[in-house]
């Protein structure tokens, strides 16, 4: 254990896991966990990664090129454009409309 200074130049402990054996069991580079502690031992919890849509999937598929962040990206505005939209009531032109406030 190491410990680093923060903003206000205080002492923190610091822990950094790193090594091949990680990934052998489970915790790959963007892997999820939680950590406990109980009667002195550090538990690190691995959490399942939330299951792709398939339209990432087919997305990746089409797109090999692109780097994941462009995937999340090209995602993130697929859904948005696919998500149905609540439309606006039209007025049609002449008519006025009394609204309480």
């Amino acid at each position: 254990m190491i410990y680093i200074s923060d903003a206000k130049y205080q002492q923190l402990p610091y822990i950094t896991l790193k090594g091949h054996w990680l990934e052998e069991v489970g915790f790959r580079t963007v892997t999820l966990g939680n950590v406990r502690v109980i009667q002195g031992f550090m538990i690190i919890i691995r959490q399942e990664p939330p299951a792709e849509p398939e339209m990432v999937i087919t997305l990746r598929k089409a797109c090999k090129k692109l780097s994941a962040r462009k995937h999340r990206e090209i995602a993130v505005y697929i859904e948005m454009v696919a998500a149905p939209q609540k439309r606006t009531r039209k007025i049609p032109d002449g008519v006025i409309e009394w609204r309480t406030i």
